[in-house]
């Protein structure tokens, strides 16, 4: 999204449940409560039936305390921000290549892995409108939306209840759930199975228009240069769009999320390098992604904006690491501008 730029935050340290990408091993943590706060996790200790009231008081002042942290984490974060230096100090400014790319893969490829099944719970927190909705207590708040033309439409911005489920969670007609989760790198091209760390990895994994992410589907993503069909979002307005590029069937995002399209695929393709890459050619199958000069170029011409820097630092709460990319934009083509005389030239190099 091309909105203005910021300084880069990171959040304070706190404890993580600690997984490898890499090798798939991972522990999972359960979904904030319906403030959007993280819950207790699986390993921490539980009050069992034959605790004593005093314990279980305790307990629930440990847990609301704990709560009241977290709170303050989101709002110094929503309000202030934090330095991101400090996060990168072992990236040497001399790195290139696959020496950069490597180095950043130790740097983040460990995380905590979380519940796909209520990632929308999470969103809450990370894909809100904090403008609008300010309050982190606030359990309805509006989100931005991945793809959707009406973010900053007061009368056409969606709230986090119109959620797409088939359970109707939240009470909401069908006709009216606007928007879903949408995993930027298609599931089916690398991770299919729901128990894998890049299934519901939030760094790629964005609220999304509904309308949109079902045309798209798991299409890779490119500049249509023929057959152009214009994809209307949920609001009936024209967005993305969907055709061939030189004869492969590809979706082209709304121009102000190209960048975040862009950045979250770099994200993938170094968190998860032993099983997913990005290629020139245009095969996107079998965890590789291709189309890499047309993402340099849309990371390049879509720079992050404060709501992607934000949302880096939420999630990061979350999950217990960040997008490389987002805060570090150059970093892609000093990685990817080694060989290839195409991405050269869109690097400018």
């Amino acid at each position: 999204m091309n909105i203005s730029k910021r300084s880069l935050f990171i959040i304070p340290l706190i404890t993580f449940l600690i997984s490898s990408c890499s090798n798939g091993a991972s522990s999972s943590s359960h979904g904030p409560t319906h403030t959007g706060r993280p819950s207790t996790s699986e390993s921490s200790t539980t009050q069992t039936s034959t605790s004593s009231s005093s314990s279980s008081s305790s307990s629930a002042s440990s847990s609301t305390t704990s709560y009241e942290t977290i709170d303050k984490q989101i709002e110094d974060i929503v309000k202030n921000g934090y330095n991101a230096a400090p996060y990168y100090q072992g990236i040497s400014d001399s790195l290139s290549g696959n020496n950069l790319k490597s180095a950043l893969t130790s740097l983040i490829s460990s995380h905590t892995k979380l519940n796909y099944d209520n990632l929308e719970d999470y969103m809450r927190i990370t894909d809100r409108d904090w403008e609008r909705s300010p309050i982190v207590s606030d359990s309805n708040p509006y989100v931005i939306l991945l793809y959707y033309t009406q973010n900053d439409n007061d009368s056409k911005q969606q709230l986090w209840n119109h959620y797409h489920t088939l359970e109707t969670k939240f009470g909401i007609p069908e006709s009216q759930q606007s928007w879903d989760k949408e995993h930027i790198w298609a599931k089916s091209n690398g991770f299919p199975s729901s128990g894998q760390p890049a299934y519901s990895d939030l760094h790629h994994l964005r609220a999304s228009d509904r309308k949109n992410n079902n045309t798209r589907s798991s299409l890779p993503f490119a500049d249509v240069i023929s057959g152009a069909s214009n994809v209307n979002d949920f609001s009936g307005t024209p967005s993305g769009k969907k055709g061939t590029n030189n004869g492969t069937s590809v979706y082209e995002p709304y121009s102000i999320y190209k960048g975040d399209v862009a950045r979250a695929l770099l994200y993938m393709a170094t968190c998860y390098s032993s099983m997913l890459s990005l290629t020139t050619g245009k095969d996107s199958s079998g965890g590789k992604w291709g189309f890499l000069s047309t993402l340099l170029k849309w990371n390049l011409e879509d720079a992050p904006d404060e709501f992607e820097i934000r949302r880096n630092s939420l999630v990061q709460l979350y999950q217990g690491n960040r997008n490389p990319f987002i805060d570090h934009p150059e970093y892609a083509c000093r990685i990817y501008s080694t060989g290839d005389s195409s991405i050269k030239s869109v690097c400018g190099f």
